[in-house]
């Protein structure tokens, strides 16, 4: 077997690759135990060279990962000591540092399978080891020692005081190791490990370890001239990245050690662009820290950046890259890191600090004779703005301006970087970089877009044009349209004869970005220009065959389907089909794959046609969808290897490394990704506007859509799928399909999301697409134990809003803090209030399809909205607190609103006249609420309503932009009131003469109804208080109702609106008093009474 297993290990490490993929084929089909035998003997052999038990220690480290419960629990208990004794014998007998540090990695993967939750480990021979070995004057003993409690940092069992003593002491002697820097460094890596493992899982346990950073950071400076070894320099940074606050009272001198190395250009690059990763990822995850203790090594770090973007080599074929794809650095240079480094700075830190320093250090390089620092100085203003928009938007004039003479620059690539400066500001600054400075910029972008003498430059006004028009206000765009769309179709044809006859495209492509912003932008009022784009448009789609153009003709597709829906059905009908066709034919032509470029340019072209063709688009269903189902099922490949094994193009654009626990790094190929997520918007779409036509599809897509709810590795994806589900069961019902069964399948992956998700964007659209599935079954999908299930959720949701609000206000208490933070809390704060309103209508959804019925399930969570409408939480918490009163009482009834009124209601009437515009509207619409469902034990609250909601109806700002839907809603209460309750109305013609003078509202189009429903209802009465003497108030009253016709605010054919327009026609049969009612009307007015009257 010995000379069979040598010959089979040296196959393995064949460079014949036949020869070797036979070997594995074989060596796969070893079972198991055999598998261990086979590796151990293959170490163990006599003649074997270094590399070949190297590769045996490999293969056993990925036996014990993959394989472990398949051979290990069904070896004898004496060969399952065996197994260890030879593991700890082969680390004390190794001579060769690489194969014993596998053999330790197998050691660490065998305790860390064995071990349990609690890092109970039934090994105790190997911890006793590990400390005989750390105090032995053997360096490989040590080292071996630390190689293992860094690869499982769980060795020594629970995190108790005394295993931390003992990991302490072992630590920090092994850092102090004045005789072997390999220790040193390897202690460090193993700090660093043990720091962020599953052991030292609060704060409180690694601040124990605080006393080791001043050694770690000794060590490194100890390192200087040693450059190779980055070991400590990554260590750093993890702890930097994952305990941040145990560096704060050595941050100045680890500060101090990284910029000296930054400084020193006999640094090594990859050395400089470590010790840059420091700093930043301490920004990063400790920003107020380093704004209260970094400045002075910040501003000594930014000219050291500034040096790093400007570190571009003069490239001669620059300008005439026709590859738009191509970056214009590599991502590692220095250039790049640079950029990216102070991009990563300033949303850090922010400008209040970092902008002033910045300025100091680019005024120079701007008035530089060196076009590189001029490149560089114009390309940190880019990066800037998303982290600084505060402090730089009062400067926009300024630096507006400047910038702008940069684009007359005597050098292409400074004229470049100024037009990205201009894009990015378009972007960071929208829309007032766009009101302010369309006159002065627009302009000058679109004539550098018709110079023909610097594509790459020309191709940038392009883009930069893109981001403007994104922005732009219509109004502003609408002025520019005659300028801006006859000589870019001009460009257009000259661009696609420059194709023609010398192959370039890469100012066609963008091209053709810039005519989709600007049909965009500008909707209908593009249509005089459709003539002048579409046809060459057609062309390219119908001609750009080969591989080499599909980029363009994807961006050509996306063109004419964003000009179709601009212009409309109407004037995009007679090319529509001919569009689809081709689209259609590119597909089966081109046999598309899940990562060819021109599949999301399809898949979207696709969405915004059906959305322009509505139920036309059914017929093209047959032919779409077999690409769409593939794209959105799409599974990507994933790896999980060691860190050492990771390729080195990781993290370009197919495959994405991130390291986990263990030394171990999870791969996900992320090729198809976006283009999956873009399937899911589209299959949304589909169910949306085809309704009847997509039934066929339903069960299909339903199929792929529930397990993607857990798809982890892409959070679009899992909201797209999220709000496909409930329009996928309002498809099936409008289908007649067996919804309730759909739903049954649904249901309980919805909820075993909820349950694993985590993420803070994709939260509130689970919560809602559950609300939404709820409001689509109805009552009859509704069963006690799902019920209960969702109630569960919302206590949870409740009970971790309540604590993520109490560790912001730790932060706030926090020595650190500063408006910044608050900032950032204030942020939080606000996804938090988001998945409130989500709950809060789920809540509803249930209440609406249960009635009275829910109200044993709402006793457990009322507490906890009694707590949120206290005066003293956020004003968003009392809000929507205030609102799960009234929705219950409005869907659940007076029952609802009587059992639980002694926790809101008295609250409910404070809050009517309460400083914050949305809860005293929150608070007025829940009067209304009472009046009509809460039954007529809460009379006495009403009255006690009533002059408070007259108080702030007759404030003086009450029509301010501010208030003005606050007031509708109080105007509305009383209305209902009126209706519903009128014994709670003291004085009830006062009350109805004061409200005719309120009337009109026209801003809260759910209160118009009601408020034109009792108007209706008094004058079908000839109600004198409303009609006042004489009729007095008639011209008044005609007025409002012809205001709520002109301003669109009510529909003529509803209910309310049938009686509004029966009574004017009344009023219209007395001539000489509808003449007099006339004269009075604006012309806005006049326009709704004819369209009453029509």
């Amino acid at each position: 077997m010995d000379e069979q297993a040598g010959a089979l290990l040296r196959e393995l490490m064949s460079t014949d690759n036949e020869t070797r993929e036979k070997a594995e084929a074989q060596f796969d089909n070893i079972p198991p135990q055999q598998k261990l035998l086979f590796l151990l003997s293959c170490y163990s052999l006599p003649g074997q060279t270094d590399d070949q038990r190297l590769l045996s220690m490999i293969l056993l480290r990925r036996l014990i990962t993959s394989e472990f419960e398949k051979f290990y629990p069904v070896l004898p208990p004496d060969h399952q000591q065996q197994l260890k004794e030879h593991l700890l014998n082969s680390i004390q007998g190794e001579i060769t540092p690489q194969v014993r540090n596998r053999i330790c990695e197998c050691a660490a993967e065998l305790a860390r399978k064995l071990a349990d939750e609690e890092f109970n480990l039934p090994w105790p021979e190997l911890p006793d080891r590990l400390l005989q070995w750390a105090s032995n004057p053997n360096e490989a003993w040590r080292h071996a020692a630390l190689h293992i409690f860094a690869d499982f940092p769980g060795v020594f069992g629970p995190s108790n005081q005394p295993s931390m003593n003992l990991v302490k002491d072992m630590l920090h002697a092994s850092l102090q190791a004045q005789d072997s820097m390999r220790v040193r460094v390897e202690a460090a890596n193993a700090i660093s490990s043990f720091l962020k493992s599953g052991v030292m899982n609060t704060p409180e346990k690694q601040a124990m370890f605080g006393d080791m950073i001043p050694l770690m950071v000794k060590l490194l400076a100890d390192q200087k001239g040693q450059d190779d070894d980055n070991t400590v320099l990554e260590a750093l940074t993890e702890i930097c990245e994952n305990c941040p606050k145990i560096v704060r009272p050595h941050l100045v001198q680890l500060l101090d050690v990284t910029l000296a190395y930054l400084q020193d250009d006999n640094t090594l690059e990859s050395r400089q662009a470590l010790c840059l990763e420091v700093v930043i990822t301490l920004c990063e995850s400790a920003p107020a820290m380093m704004r209260k203790l970094g400045q002075r090594h910040i501003d000594a770090l930014l000219p050291n950046i500034l040096k790093m973007m400007a570190a571009i080599e003069e490239d001669p074929s620059w300008d005439t890259n026709d590859n738009a794809d191509q970056d214009e650095f590599e991502s590692d240079s220095p250039s790049a890191m640079g950029e990216s480094s102070l991009d990563r700075l300033a949303i850090a830190l922010g400008g209040k600090q970092l902008l002033p320093s910045v300025m100091a250090v680019l005024a120079p390089l701007l008035n530089s004779a060196n076009w590189m620092e001029r490149h560089a100085a114009l390309m940190a203003i880019s990066a800037m703005g998303e982290g600084c928009k505060k402090q730089m938007m009062p400067m926009l004039d300024q630096i507006v301006g400047g910038v702008l003479n940069f684009l007359g620059d005597s050098h292409p690539r400074v004229r470049f970087a100024a037009i990205n400066c201009l894009g990015q500001m378009a972007n960071d600054f929208s829309p007032t970089f766009e009101k302010k400075f369309h006159a002065t910029v627009l302009p000058r972008l679109c004539e550098i877009l018709a110079d023909n003498s610097h594509p790459r430059v020309q191709a940038h006004a392009g883009a930069a044009l893109v981001n403007f028009f994104e922005e732009c206000p219509k109004k502003i765009m609408q002025q520019y349209l005659n300028m801006i769309a006859p000589p870019l179709a001009s460009i257009l044809q000259n661009k696609m004869s420059e194709l023609v006859t010398r192959g370039v495209k890469r100012v066609l492509e963008q091209v053709l970005v810039t005519t989709s912003a600007l049909a965009d932008s500008c909707s209908t009022d593009f249509i005089p220009y459709y003539d002048s784009f579409v046809p060459s448009i057609k062309y390219i789609i119908e001609n750009a065959n080969s591989t080499k153009f599909e980029l363009l003709r994807g961006k050509a597709i996306e063109c004419i389907s964003l000009i179709g829906s601009a212009v409309g059905k109407e004037r995009f009908a007679s090319d529509a089909s001919g569009v689809m066709d081709l689209l259609l034919q590119s597909q089966v032509t081109n046999n598309l794959s899940e990562d060819s470029q021109i599949l999301s340019y399809m898949i979207y072209g696709w969405m915004r046609l059906c959305k322009i063709l509505g139920k036309d688009f059914e017929k093209y269903l047959p032919y779409v969808m077999p690409s769409v189902m593939k794209t959105a099922a799409l599974d990507p490949q994933t790896t999980v290897v060691d860190e050492d094994e990771v390729p080195p193009e990781a993290n370009d654009e197919e495959w994405t490394y991130v390291p986990c626990d263990d030394h171990k790094s999870f791969g996900i190929r992320t090729v198809g990704l976006e283009e999956k997520a873009t399937a899911f918007e589209m299959l949304l779409c589909y169910a949306k506007e085809l309704k009847e036509g997509f039934g066929p599809y339903v069960a299909e897509v339903l199929k792929v859509t529930l397990p993607t709810l857990k798809f982890y590795f892409h959070e679009g994806v899992r909201i797209s799928a999220a709000g496909c589900v409930p329009e996928l069961l309002s498809c099936a019902k409008v289908n007649n399909m067996n919804v309730l069964e759909m739903w049954q399948q649904a249901a309980p992956q919805i909820l075993s999301a909820l349950e694993r998700e985590h993420d803070m964007e994709v939260m509130p659209e689970l919560v809602d697409c559950l609300a939404q599935c709820v409001n689509v079954v109805g009552p009859g999908g509704l069963n006690e134990g799902l019920v209960k299930e969702m109630m569960d959720n919302v206590l949870k949701f409740l009970q971790q809003h309540f604590e993520r609000d109490q560790e912001r206000h730790e932060r706030r208490n926090d020595e650190d803090y500063d408006e910044d933070v608050e900032d950032q809390l204030q942020q939080e704060g606000e996804e938090d209030s988001y998945l409130l309103t989500r709950i809060e209508e789920l809540i509803r959804q249930l209440c609406k399809a249960l009635g009275s019925t829910m109200i044993p399930f709402l006793d457990e969570v009322v507490p906890l909205f009694g707590r949120l409408i206290q005066p003293d939480r956020p004003i968003t918490d009392i809000q929507w607190a205030v609102c799960f009163y009234d929705d219950i009482t409005e869907c659940a009834g007076e029952q609802a609103a009587l059992r639980y009124k002694d926790v809101f209601i008295h609250k409910l009437v404070d809050y009517i006249v309460h400083p914050a515009a949305n809860i005293r509207q929150a608070a007025s619409y829940g009067v209304g609420v009472i009046a009509k469902f809460g039954g007529e034990q809460l009379a006495p609250f009403l009255t006690k309503s009533l002059p408070l909601l007259e108080d702030i109806i007759n404030r003086a700002d009450s029509r301010s932009n501010a208030n003005v839907v606050a007031t509708e809603n109080a105007i509305s209460a009383v209305a209902k009131i009126i209706m519903h309750r009128p014994s709670a109305v003291p004085n009830i013609n006062e009350t109805i003469s004061a409200y005719a003078r309120w009337l009109p509202i026209t801003e809260d189009a759910e209160e118009i109804a009601p408020c034109f429903e009792l108007v209706c209802a008094l004058m079908e009465q000839n109600n004198p208080a409303l009609l006042g003497a004489n009729n007095e108030n008639l011209p008044h009253i005609m007025k409002c109702m012809a205001e709520v016709f002109g301003c669109k605010s009510l529909d003529k054919d509803t209910p309310v609106g049938q009686r509004c327009v029966a009574l004017l026609k009344a009023i219209q049969a007395n001539q000489e008093l509808f003449q007099a009612c006339l004269a009075q009307l604006t012309p806005t007015q006049q326009k709704g009474l004819q369209y009453a009257l029509s």
